[in-house]
């Protein structure tokens, strides 16, 4: 009875332990990881793409946020001030991969029929957008998205967030979170569409929602789990520049380089 009980115990530790979250400098390594079992779920925002400009950026939002709350202003209040200024940046800022392999690695899991997927918090007014801005560098997710249908996820299947009373929508192979739990979402994709990889990875440069997948895919027994905490772009998020992004936010109709706008302040 007690080897039976120690024998339970090792097994439960080593599915436990088949989960994982760890540092990833390198897009490629997905390729080494993947197969035709596996659901790749990329990020989008300075994990796929970024502005080929700081304004705009994911640092810029957060330091626009981080910056009205030391100044006192509530959390949800600067959250719904950003959100409409960020998304007119974005109408009309060109992007960047994060990487120049960036688009190849896509594309060469999808021509290995690997199954990959978009998981962004950005909210649905943005979706149409970004499908232009990845198109824009090569990368489309229909090609071998698990599902091929558009849906939206309902308001009472989502833990929302109380400032945005949101649902999510699946469209042309990438989740748009908006302000909920990414790892709920993901969680409500498999269950809406009956589609269950063997295997799931995830790249995102924030390490809450590699948590918050996780510990939802844990909760149901799923351990077969990697998360990959892609730090390619700390460097510029540690060196943002407000200064550059505040100038370039005064020529919004035609976004000035950093060179230019570095240039401007120099003088």
């Amino acid at each position: 009875m007690k080897l039976r009980m120690l024998f339970n115990l090792i097994l439960s530790c080593s599915v436990f332990l088949g989960a994982e979250i760890r540092e990833c400098n390198d897009v490629a390594e997905v390729l080494t990881l993947a197969d035709s079992e596996t659901l790749v779920i990329f990020d989008i925002d300075n994990t796929l793409i970024e502005p080929t400009q700081v304004l705009g950026s994911d640092q810029w939002f957060n330091y626009m946020l981080q910056n009205r709350q030391n100044n006192g202003q509530a959390y949800e209040s600067a959250l719904k001030e950003i959100i409409p200024l960020w998304m007119q940046i974005q109408q009309v800022t060109e992007v960047k991969t994060c990487e120049t392999s960036t688009t190849f690695v896509v594309e060469e899991l999808q021509r290995k029929g690997i199954h990959t997927i978009g998981l962004t918090s950005r909210s649905i007014p943005m979706a149409y957008r970004t499908i232009d801005q990845l198109k824009s560098v090569g990368i489309e997710f229909t090609k071998t998205a698990p599902h091929v249908h558009d849906f939206w996820v309902p308001l009472d299947q989502l833990q929302v967030f109380k400032a945005y009373n949101e649902p999510a929508y699946y469209l042309k192979g990438i989740l748009f979170s908006g302000c909920n739990d990414k790892g709920e979402l993901l969680l409500q994709f498999f269950k809406l569409t009956g589609y269950l990889p063997s295997k799931v990875i995830f790249l995102d440069d924030k390490q809450n929602h590699l948590v918050a997948v996780e510990k939802k895919l844990r909760l149901k027994e799923f351990t077969n789990f990697t998360g990959l905490r892609y730090n390619v772009c700390d460097e510029q998020v540690k060196n943002f520049d407000c200064s550059i992004a505040d100038i370039q936010l005064n020529y919004l109709k035609k976004i000035l380089s950093d060179e230019h706008a570095r240039a401007l302040l120099s003088r």
